[in-house]
């Protein structure tokens, strides 16, 4: 399947892209957050991934939900460090998508 056009592609840099601004202290971009939410949970559903991977994959599902749904976390330095985590994450999957 090629995903190098669509939807998933754009969602994961949008959500790259708020996760290094909330991380940054730059404000909470929830939409972007949400559509990453919603292309990693695609591709884990239509991938054969390791059981580490799908994992990891699924972590971060939860993870940019709880940051674009809960200001008081996501605003706070444990927010800020976990949406450095999870960009490290979309970063590795971009990766392997798409290089």
């Amino acid at each position: 399947m090629d995903l190098s056009h669509g939807f998933i592609p754009l969602a994961l840099n949008a959500s790259l892209s708020a996760l290094d601004a909330l991380a940054a202290g730059d404000g909470l971009r929830s939409d972007d957050l949400i559509a990453g939410a919603i292309a990693l949970d695609l591709l884990a559903s239509q991938g054969h991934y390791s059981h580490t991977r799908f994992n990891g994959l699924m972590t971060a599902v939860l993870g940019l939900r709880i940051l674009a749904t809960r200001q008081s976390i996501s605003e706070s330095q444990e927010g800020r460090r976990a949406a450095t985590h999870f960009a490290a994450i979309v970063r590795e999957m971009q990766n392997h998508l798409f290089n």
